[in-house]
């Protein structure tokens, strides 16, 4: 019995033992008691005895030695020393030190931090999670919005904290599920989703929503500004990186390194800091911000485990926030969990669906038991107090009803019930009609999720003429867009916009605007769309048109003094866009611009006799364009389209339209030749190419200084055989390479849009030269006009 009581008693002073060298703990910043993440936690001042703190600023310490010291150091920050007396439970706040960041320091021999970076560097392939075969994991993401309190809108801050009743403005939370299989096979499906003040909502906040899922990207993108990686090849010649400390973890040797770009060196740089784990020489924590701030600033902060044999992250975090003083600012807090990582799963590319994001059609409907299991850490008072405040708000606002209204108004349409307004039917220019007055409508998915009908009516100002049509679509599968459609429309095609141009120019063309020279027609068709091979739509139609020619032109003697004519003919329309990104958002697919090439394919075949039709042709046309960024070197972007056209056709069925030169409209129009005149030249076969680089701010900045530059150069080739050369209207043919080349300078002058971006005016100039190059030096030179937007 003796025995027992003693063996008790060791057990119990043990467990004392333990729970005292157990610590929990947080570290905050003194100056707004928020949370400092990877700050740098060391016991008994034995660098062998360490951790980090988490992106929430958390801590974990268990020491089989009694802990007596704890030291906290953190880049920026007052390293702090504290005596340990015992508590489970320690808070500790760090002052900001008024010392620069990343002052540069001259060594004697090499610096030590770049070698620790070159291991890095060399090691980067290996330790990047998306060069595994494969792999899946659950994450949870939690954004919060509030308004930032300034000295000048305190009164306004106040007022916003009365109404929120103490809590946040705006609060989401999404579960999401995602698997990967290399190269480029990844879906992300958000099985969960709540958001403040909206009872069904159809968008989600995700870990990847404004940062790289991982940090080993030669670039990483931030709000839509390319930045070098401080880890990507050839950094070391572009920053400059300090050891600020090391400490160990188990058999690791961790390194702190801060880095920020060298200066004069004209790159989009980040500056942060960088734990650097010896196993591996992989990432474990990083810490990443604009050097140069704009008016919004984005802070990012990612987090490494070692998952079986491969570091992945752990947790992400972004921190984005106005940075003007003068007005009421926003900043937004997301934090993103990553859990149930399996690494090299068996995945099968058939598994995967189209979108690489997608919404569950239950993610709004999840009950609290499944938001407990899942959520990381539990909501607090001030998050319980939002969704409160915020879910009563929104019924009385009946803000699903406004979500509503802003997706239809991106897609350009008002919705009104059972049926959409369509604005791009509703008030239209060019300079053939000029204002048309009309409108459109469209059903809605509260009428039909299946069908669609629309009807447009519209009268055109200058050539006093009505235009008018309707159509009606079934959607036989959403997941393939596979849908059947009618339609009858008599409107205005511009000559040179049938095919290939035509199925390009949709939403806001500013090309359709100079539009002078039109075909009137009634158009039967019908067509059918559908999804081939994941990555390629289709679309055959067939039309049967009666033309009549709004100008005085006529081809060949078999047409002359015919004004109107009747076609039919079915055509094809592929495109093929490898790898392509696409989301579903708001209930819609929404393709994401990335840097892979698109192809389309245009074949169209018309048959004479069919209806009194006239003609017979093939008209076949192609085009590859893409848009891809270079390290250090900018944006690129290219376009190479070609056509023929087998058979003798009315001038509106030929090649012509390609200009975009007016006078007195003197705006860029992408894609397209500056200095050529509109339908200067006509062409049954042609070949262009359109070259567009844009070095950005890359080669020129001086402080709030610092201009786009852009270089173009585009060529163009055509000819007209001789049985189409009959045509009563001034036109050349360019056997010949026409050539142009430009320089463009956006943001010469930058205005403040309410705090939060510069819009930026700017102009461009280009010069025709070679074999149609004009007699007159000023005639050969166009000049555009450029705005922007940015928030730098």
């Amino acid at each position: 019995m003796k025995k027992i009581s003693i063996s008790l008693l060791f057990l119990v002073f043990s467990c004392v033992v333990i729970s005292q060298n157990k610590i929990n703990g947080i570290v905050l910043a003194a100056e707004n008691n928020q949370p400092l993440a990877f700050v740098t936690i060391i016991i008994n001042n034995n660098p062998k005895l360490g951790t980090v703190s988490d992106i929430d600023g958390k801590f974990e310490l268990e020491s089989k030695e009694s802990i007596t010291m704890l030291s906290f150091s953190y880049v920026g920050y007052e390293k702090k020393e504290i005596a340990y007396s015992g508590e489970a439970k320690i808070s500790v706040a760090l002052a900001a030190t008024k010392v620069a960041l990343n002052e540069v320091t001259v060594y004697a021999s090499e610096n030590p931090a770049n070698r620790i970076i070159r291991e890095v560097i060399k090691n980067k392939d290996k330790n990047n999670p998306e060069k595994l075969h494969s792999f899946t994991y659950r994450s949870y993401t939690k954004t919060v919005f509030d308004f930032k309190e300034s000295a000048t809108q305190k009164a306004d801050t106040n007022a916003i904290a009365t109404f929120l009743k103490g809590g946040h403005f705006f609060l989401m939370e999404s579960v999401s599920d995602r698997k990967f299989m290399f190269p480029n096979s990844s879906e992300e499906v958000v099985i969960a989703n709540r958001v403040s003040g909206f009872k069904h909502p159809n968008f989600a906040s995700l870990a990847t929503d404004l940062q790289p899922f991982s940090f080993y990207n030669d670039n990483i993108t931030l709000l839509d500004i390319h930045y070098l990686n401080p880890i990507a090849n050839g950094s070391l010649k572009k920053y400059n990186y300090r050891l600020e400390e090391e400490f160990y973890e188990a058999n690791d040797t961790i390194f702190v390194i801060s880095y920020q770009p060298k200066k004069g060196k004209n790159i989009e740089g980040l500056k942060g800091i960088l734990h650097i784990n010896s196993k591996g020489y992989a990432v474990q924590n990083v810490t990443a911000t604009p050097f140069e701030k704009g008016k919004m600033d984005l802070t990012l902060q990612q987090k490494y485990q070692y998952v079986d044999t491969h570091w992945f992250p752990e947790q992400l975090n972004y921190v984005l926030e106005t940075t003007s003083e003068n007005a009421l600012g926003v900043i937004a807090n997301g934090r993103s969990y990553i859990s149930e990582v399996v690494l090299e799963p068996t995945l099968k590319k058939k598994e995967f669906s189209i979108e690489k994001v997608r919404m569950a059609e239950d993610a709004a409907y999840k009950d609290s038991l499944f938001w407990n299991k899942n959520r990381q850490e539990q909501l607090n008072l001030k998050e319980k107090i939002t969704y409160r405040v915020m879910d009563s708000l929104g019924e009385k606002m009946k803000l699903d009803n406004l979500l509503l209204l802003g997706q239809k108004l991106a897609e350009g349409k008002i919705p009104l019930g059972k049926i959409d307004l369509d604005l791009s039917k509703t008030l239209k220019y060019n300079r053939h009609e000029g204002f048309r007055l009309g409108t459109g409508i469209v059903t809605s998915d509260s009428f039909s999720k299946k069908i669609q009908l629309g009807a447009f009516a519209g009268y055109g100002l200058r050539d006093h003429e009505w235009k008018y049509g309707g159509f009606s679509e079934y959607e036989f599968s959403k997941r393939n867009d596979f849908r059947l459609g009618i339609a009858y429309q008599k409107e205005l095609n511009e000559i040179g916009a049938y095919g290939l141009k035509s199925s390009q120019q949709k939403g806001l063309n500013l090309r359709n605007y100079l539009a002078l020279y039109m075909d009137q027609i009634q158009n039967y068709s019908a067509y059918v769309t559908f999804r081939l091979l994941r990555y390629t739509t289709w679309k055959v139609k067939g039309d049967f048109y009666t033309v009549n020619p709004q100008y005085e032109a006529v081809l060949s003697n078999s047409y002359q003094g015919i004004n109107e004519y009747k076609n039919a003919q079915v055509s094809v329309l592929l495109r093929w866009a490898p790898n392509e990104k696409i989301i579903q958002s708001f209930n819609r697919r929404v393709t994401i611009a990335n840097s892979n090439p698109i192809f389309t394919f245009y074949f169209a075949n018309g048959f004479k006799g069919f209806q009194e039709s006239s003609l017979a042709y093939q008209k076949l046309e192609a085009s590859v364009e893409q848009t891809f960024y270079s390290k250090n070197f900018g944006n690129t972007h290219y376009r190479f389209e070609a056509g023929t056209i087998t058979k003798n056709v009315p001038l509106g069925l030929l090649f012509t339209g390609e200009g975009s030169y007016v006078e007195k409209y003197p705006y860029f129009i992408k894609d397209a030749f500056q200095t050529m005149r509109l339908y200067e030249f006509v062409s049954d076969s042609y070949a262009h190419l359109f070259l567009h680089h844009n070095f950005g701010s890359l080669l020129f900045k001086i402080k709030q200084f610092q201009p786009s530059v852009s270089l173009h150069h585009n060529m163009g080739w055509g000819n007209l055989r001789e049985t189409n050369q009959q045509l009563q209207l001034p036109y050349i043919t360019k056997e010949k390479l026409f050539v142009e080349s430009g320089l463009q300078i956006d943001n010469i002058l930058k205005v403040n849009y309410l705090d939060i971006g510069y819009l930026g005016f700017g102009g461009s100039m280009f010069y025709r030269y070679g074999a149609y190059g004009l007699p007159e030096f000023k005639d050969n030179i166009a000049l555009k006009l450029s705005m922007t937007f940015t928030i730098k």
